[in-house]
């Protein structure tokens, strides 16, 4: 797969797992579903999300051996607020383990740090795939 492709990818995985984290914390709190939260609530799970080399997207990343790509500007951005953005995650999980769900579910708003940098990233992956179209 081409750059541009993986590229591709790794923003809907992003997207997707946007979506997996709210809908834990949303669960979580209505406690519609026990396997959410419960995920939400392991330990195990928190200190996964915590690291971001463990989903598809930063399995990739951490994972880029071409030295064009990793020593573009964009990279290294980009690994950043990867970064950031799982430290934000682990944060709203953390706070569904303590079953503090009204403060999770306020840090999920489009003004959080989590949306912001969640946002932040999905922008720079795109532009850097322009820079990889050329």
């Amino acid at each position: 797969m081409d750059i541009v492709s993986e590229i591709e990818t790794a923003i809907k995985a992003h997207q997707k797992w946007i979506n997996h984290v709210e809908l834990m914390v949303a669960m979580a709190k209505n406690n519609n579903d026990i396997s959410a939260k419960k995920a939400a609530e392991d330990k195990a799970t928190i200190q996964k999300i915590r690291q971001d080399n463990n989903c598809y997207f930063g399995k990739w990343l951490h994972g880029v051996s071409d030295e064009t790509i990793k020593n573009s500007y964009s990279y290294q951005e980009i690994v950043d607020f990867h970064k950031q953005f799982h430290q934000e995650a682990t944060y709203i999980l953390v706070l569904v383990f303590n079953k503090e769900y009204t403060l999770a579910e306020e840090l999920l708003n489009e003004d959080s740090t989590y949306k912001r940098c969640s946002k932040t990233l999905i922008e720079k992956m795109k532009a850097w795939k322009k820079i990889f179209q050329k």
